[in-house]
């Protein structure tokens, strides 16, 4: 298993992927569609 790091300085966005527009989380089928698009888009 190879395992993706997200760091950075805080108020840097990271966790933009995790929460929409009022705190509310990412719903996880959409959450998972995300991460293989990073993990493909990695791996090309």
């Amino acid at each position: 298993m190879r395992r993706i790091a997200i760091i950075g300085c805080g108020g840097a966005g990271k966790s933009t992927f995790f929460w929409n527009t009022g705190w509310v989380p990412t719903p996880k089928n959409q959450w998972v569609n995300i991460q293989e698009e990073l993990t493909f888009a990695y791996l090309e």
